[in-house]
Formats: structure tokens, C-alpha cells, sequence
């Protein structure tokens, strides 16, 4: 039976100097009533770094991973955006709310109903943000391929542009007609300013990125010329519009203005994105078994206690100074004994258990999921024998025993309440979880980036020296299993972060293991 495609679509990416993120796309299947994902992360740690069981603790662990899960983006066309049929479209659902503000509802279901208008601009923003970003995606990826079409990719760079600016004129349409009706200070008309500002610069950042890259390839059609002028001359009045409507936000040649402008962007684009966010509410597990084995281990301790202070009363009289000092050691070695129980059996009793429960919760603290993670350090013969094989194929001087190494591992079970979301959503189906991981602490015991290399040169014949940079490689393995009806469904991938004392350097993808 051919295996059939992982439902978990997954994408590493270096986030800044100290994070790298793992952004995971959970593809809900058609007839599922609920789906059930695994994610284990493997670290394999250069043990010169310092971080192991005694320097970081999960806690820490969790202080460094951010951890977000959002509905996936809805991705139309502008055409189906544009399309007055098309009821999914939120150019089409704000205009049926505008009707039925027009017929002047009770001020409770005024109220709902301006709240769903607003929900639909943040979602209209969302959607044209992430069409042209994927649009800018084709091209790249028409840039690496040498049989690409060139009259199909300007016929599309002319589609984008229009349909783009069409859609941005239309969206002002509705602006106004809600301008007519509503007060100027209401919430609602703050939100399409909002929007209106968002889209405009969007607009403009991602398709001077797009032109950028298509001119790479076409700059000899004869067609790109007139494309782009038709552009230009749009964003020229799209400037002079933000001006007339007082828009915060301008792009000038000083260091201020592109600052506001970065700063006020990034605000927008969380106002936009908050309407796919869903809420996690985490709560430690752990909790309960530590004070379980805690109370286990004053029983046993007190027990211990009671049956040597029974005996002793029976021998009191007999020896008064030889059996109080017995029954001063007892009591001491009671609460010895306690500790040790503890420091016995918490490791092996918590390791068996999750460190968190994470209950998914969406609008109205509606509960569609929940997320389980531990994280624990692990021996090397303790992991995967394909992860074992992957780094000794990779190796092949260095035996693995001369490999000083911690593991670490992460581990994650989602459950997803497929039914009931698709009861409730029609567009929004999708969930993409987006764990960042900060490698800040791994930094701290690193040597200088950079050292002298002396060698013979052999080109010109002299002695000579080079700088060289020192980096770690932290090994990354990922295993994907997605549990259905028809079984389990797993794949396993393997990247090397490769850190230097300044921060991450590059992450590498050294492919699928099989």
C-alpha cells in the first residue's frame, strides 16, 4: 500500500540572531471527528556548551520556547475576493452587514453585529496580506525553474496588480458607505482606518518586492515596462491619499519616520493576524504527582517514625539515655528518609507523565483541542535508532562514543476536535502551530567566533594566516505522526543549527531519514 502524504506540512526558518521557529500546518482530514499529532524534536548538544540536566532545567526549557497556534491564513484568489457570488469573501459579508445596519437593529444586536463586521476586516486584511506574499512565493520559485513560462508570469504580475488595486478601490467603497452612517469616533470606522492603512502599505512593500524579482527574468519583455509604470502611477496617488486621510505611518529619508513606520506595521499586522490566534491555556501536570509522591514519602517517613517510637516505649524503662537517643535519630532520619523518597522517585514518576496540559480555546472560550508536552534529557542510546544511524552515516572518522553530546528531548501530542471546527468554520479550517525556540543560554560557555588559521600557501608560495570562524552544530531531528482511522502516518526529518558566539549562524536541511 503506497504511503500516503505526511498531514503535517512543516517549515524551519532562523527568526532573529538567537531564535529559529518550527512553523507546523496540521492538514485536517475530510472525514476525521478528531485528529491526533505527535511532534518529538531531538537535540543533540555539544556537551562543551554546558546545558544539561544539572544547568537547564525544563522550566528553563519553557522560558525559551514560544509557542503560538493560529487558524491557517484562508488563501483566495483576488478574483474569488472580487467576485459578488462568492460568499466566503469578506468583501462580500461587510456588505451584507452594511444592510443590515442599514435597517437600524436593537442597540444588543447593533453591537453583534459591528463586532462580526470588524472580525471580517481583520480576516479581509489577513487574506490580502498572505495572497501576495504566496504570489511573491510562485515567483521565486518560477525563478528556479528554467522551463517557467514568461508570457504565463507576466499575464499573472498584470492579474495581481489590477485585481490588487481593484480590490483595494472597492474595499473604499464600503468605507465610505459605513462613513455615512455611522459616527465619525465609532469603533468600527477606526478598524477599516486600520485596514485601510495596513493594505495600502502591504500593497505597496510586497509588490515592489515581486517587481524586484520578476525584472531579474523578464527585464527584456516588452510588456514589464507598462505593468510597472501602471503600478508606480498608483502608488504616486496612493501617497498623496495617505496624506489627505492623515495616515500615521510614511516612508521618508529620515531614521524616525522609517522607525514609526516599522513600529505602527508591526502593530497592524497583530491587530490583523489576532483574529486567526487561538488561545492556549497551559497547566502543569506535574503538579499533581509531585504532591502525590510528596505525601507518599511523608507517610512511608511517619510510618517509619511510629513503629520505632511503638518499640521503643516497649524498652524505655530498660535504658532511659540509650533509647531516647534512639528516638531522637529516628526522628531525624524520619525526615531524611522523606527526601530521599522524593529524590528517588520524582524522576521516574514524572517522566512518565506530561509537564503540561494546553487546552486550545478559540472566541467564547470555546475548548477545540489540547496540546501535551514534556521535555526530558535522554542518553544516546536511548533515542531513535534512526536518529543513532543518521549521525554515525554523517560521522564516519569520528566514533560516537568520542562525541561528548547531550540529548534533548521535546515532545508534543495535539489533539484536534476536527468535527466540531468544521461545524463552526467554513473558512478557517486549517491550524498552524508555530513553536520558537531561543538558543540565547547555549551562547553563554562559547569561545571567540573568530581565530587565526596558520597554513602554507600553496597558491603564492608563503607562509601565511586566515581568520577562521569557531561554530557548534546543535543536530535537530523531528519526527511527524499524525494517528487516523487507517493508522499512524510517520516521517522523519534531520537539520543542523549551526550557532557561533554571536548568535545562529545558519540552519542547514540534511533531508528526510528514512
Amino acid at each position: 500500500m503506497e504511503k500516503r502524504q505526511s498531514p503535517i506540512s512543516n517549515r524551519l526558518t532562523i527568526h532573529d540572531a538567537h531564535q529559529f521557529e518550527v512553523k507546523l500546518e496540521y492538514n485536517l482530514e475530510e472525514l476525521q471527528h478528531s485528529d491526533n499529532y505527535k511532534i518529538e524534536a531531538v537535540f543533540v548538544i555539544p556537551r562543551s556548551l554546558g546545558i544539561n540536566r544539572g544547568t537547564y532545567r525544563k522550566e528553563a526549557f519553557y522560558e525559551d520556547l514560544v509557542n503560538y497556534i493560529r487558524f491557517k491564513t484562508p488563501t483566495y484568489s483576488f478574483k474569488l475576493l472580487l467576485d459578488p457570488c462568492f460568499a466566503p469573501s469578506p468583501i462580500n459579508v461587510i456588505g451584507g452587514i452594511r444592510e443590515s445596519l442599514s435597517k437600524a437593529p436593537p442597540d444588543g444586536e447593533k453591537l453583534y453585529i459591528e463586532k462580526q463586521c470588524i472580525k471580517e476586516l481583520k480576516l479581509l486584511g489577513s487574506m490580502f496580506k498572505a495572497r501576495l506574499r504566496d504570489f511573491r512565493f510562485y515567483i521565486i520559485k518560477r525563478m528556479s525553474n528554467e522551463k517557467y513560462r514568461k508570457e504565463l508570469l507576466i499575464f499573472r504580475l498584470e492579474e495581481i496588480v489590477n485585481r490588487g488595486i481593484a480590490l483595494m478601490n472597492r474595499f473604499r467603497e464600503l468605507d465610505q458607505s459605513f462613513s455615512k452612517e455611522l459616527p465619525g469616533d465609532t469603533l468600527l470606522l477606526k478598524y477599516f482606518r486600520i485596514i485601510d492603512e495596513f493594505i495600502s502599505h502591504i500593497f505597496e512593500a510586497e509588490m515592489v518586492m515581486i517587481f524586484q524579482n520578476v525584472e531579474k527574468m523578464l527585464v527584456d519583455h516588452p510588456r514589464l515596462r507598462p505593468i510597472r509604470e501602471n503600478f508606480e502611477e498608483f502608488i504616486r496617488r496612493e501617497i498623496q491619499y495617505r496624506k489627505e486621510k492623515e495616515f500615521q505611518s510614511f516612508i521618508e529619508d529620515k531614521e524616525i519616520s522609517r522607525e514609526n513606520y516599522l513600529h505602527l506595521m508591526g502593530k497592524y499586522k497583530k491587530v490583523v493576524n489576532s483574529v486567526l490566534y487561538l488561545d492556549l491555556l497551559r497547566e502543569n501536570r506535574d503538579i499533581e504527582f509531585i504532591n502525590i509522591v510528596g505525601a507518599l514519602a511523608a507517610f512511608i517517613a511517619a510510618a517509619f517514625f511510629s513503629l520505632v517510637m511503638f518499640f521503643l516505649s516497649q524498652q524505655y524503662t530498660a535504658d532511659l539515655i540509650f533509647y531516647t537517643f534512639l528516638g531522637t535519630l529516628a526522628y531525624v532520619f524520619k525526615d531524611r528518609l522523606k527526601d530521599i523518597i522524593k529524590m528517588v522517585f520524582y524522576p521516574r514518576l514524572l517522566s512518565r507523565f506530561a509537564d503540561h496540559d494546553n487546552r486550545i480555546r478559540e472566541e467564547g472560550n470555546r475548548v477545540i483541542g489540547n496540546i501535551r508536552e514534556k521535555v526530558f534529557f535522554a542518553d544516546m542510546e536511548k533515542i531513535a535508532p534512526v536518529f543513532r544511524e543518521a549521525l554515525r552515516r554523517t560521522r564516519p572518522l569520528v566514533p560516537m562514543e568520542e562525541s561528548a553530546e547531550e540529548v534533548l528531548i521535546y515532545q508534543k501530542e495535539i489533539h484536534i476536535n476536527t468535527k466540531l471546527i468544521k461545524e463552526i468554520h467554513t473558512r478557517t479550517v486549517n491550524i498552524t502551530d508555530i513553536m520558537r525556540f531561543n538558543v540565547a543560554k547555549y551562547l553563554e560557555k562559547m569561545d571567540n567566533p573568530d581565530e587565526l588559521i596558520p597554513f602554507f600557501d600553496v597558491q603564492k608560495d608563503k607562509l601565511s594566516t586566515v581568520m577562521g570562524s569557531r561554530v557548534y552544530h546543535v543536530n535537530l531531528f523531528l519526527k511527524f505522526s499524525h494517528f487516523s482511522d487507517s493508522g499512524e502516518n510517520t516521517s522523519y526529518e534531520r537539520y543542523r543549527v549551526v550557532l557561533c558566539k554571536w548568535g545562529i549562524k545558519r540552519l542547514e536541511y540534511l533531508g528526510n531519514i528514512k
